[in-house]
């Protein structure tokens, strides 16, 4: 079933993030676009990367950034301008050697982090995943906001990862609607700490609201329990940084700043907290607690925003329990 909110034209711009771990996020993004475009001239003798690398579009080509990693060993490589001025210029040999190398570098980065991404920490609903998409999740948390911990199903995690824009992603989410509160009522009665248990039941009483049609009064509800979730004790360290998101503030959210579930954790939550200024400023579209609390309108309340905050605050609660259990 389609959501009820209007779906805008154009796709928000992407705003450069941090990749986890300390990798340039934007590296990332231009190492998966250069592996699309250059499909054509691979040759036998380059390693089949095909299907390991993120189906994602290449930029406009003015706008093409200059690959900036951090780790030493990958500086420097070669700028994505100097290796489309040497295919305009028919020197594609060139081109294809440099590009080999790339790729080979790229190849040991990503499996150095993977050995930090330890299957053991990955959550139940990651089951399936091959090991780029588990890094794709990284850019859907941080850039995006959609919780990945725990919630949802992986079905719908493939599905996100297979949608060609932000937009796509979203409608998904709320065209899955039905599916994603069965998923956030299971882990919900998969919590064990007894301090959590009051939390439980009101996440449990949104996500029926939303089930029965009321979809306002569930994001009413996520927004203002997320808001009590984040008082709890073993949160109070991380609290006051999650809330603290500025538009205009930079470097915006760090996964590296966090342990591995801390960061996937928070990042949806982090986006959640924009600040704004409802006299001067837009209302936001998407899930926003500030929003949700002072500025009730269509704009903001919607099914569709209803699911994110529900997804939110169950993501949180189990994060709290799976901590607590270890």
């Amino acid at each position: 079933m389609a959501d009820d909110e209007p779906t805008p034209k154009q796709p928000p711009k992407r705003k450069p993030s941090n990749f986890d771990f300390g990798i340039d996020h934007s590296a990332l993004r231009e190492v998966q676009r250069l592996s699309r475009m250059l499909k054509p001239w691979r040759p036998p003798a380059i390693p089949n990367y095909q299907g390991m690398l993120p189906k994602v579009d290449f930029p406009q080509f003015p706008d093409l950034p200059t690959y900036k990693f951090l780790l030493p060993d990958f500086a420097p490589l070669l700028s994505a301008s100097s290796l489309l001025e040497q295919f305009t210029a028919f020197k594609v040999p060139t081109a294809l050697e440099q590009i080999t190398r790339l790729l080979g570098d790229t190849r040991t980065l990503l499996d150095d982090l993977l050995d930090q991404i330890s299957r053991e920490a990955r959550p139940p609903n990651w089951t399936g995943l091959s090991d780029i998409e588990v890094i794709e999740l990284n850019l859907l948390v941080v850039d995006e906001g959609i919780p990945v911990m725990w919630v949802p199903r992986v079905e719908t995690l493939k599905a996100l990862l297979d949608a060609n824009s932000a937009i796509a992603r979203r409608n998904l989410i709320g065209s899955r609607w039905r599916s994603i509160s069965i998923d956030c009522l299971t882990v919900l009665e998969s919590i064990q700490i007894r301090r959590l248990r009051q939390h439980v039941n009101f996440a449990a009483s949104a996500v029926e609201a939303l089930r029965n049609g009321h979809s306002d009064a569930a994001q009413a509800l996520a927004a203002n329990l997320l808001d009590t979730i984040l008082k709890d004790k073993h949160l109070e360290p991380h609290a006051t940084k999650i809330r603290d998101n500025w538009p205009d503030k930079k470097p915006g959210f760090k996964l590296a700043d966090y342990r591995f579930k801390e960061g996937m954790t928070f990042a949806p939550v982090f986006r959640a907290h924009v600040h704004y200024k409802p006299k001067k400023d837009p209302v936001p579209r998407y899930f926003a607690r500030h929003a949700s609390a002072h500025t009730v309108g269509r704009l903001q309340y919607c099914r569709v925003n209803a699911v994110y905050g529900i997804m939110i605050v169950t993501s949180l609660l189990k994060f709290l329990d799976d901590a607590a259990t270890q």
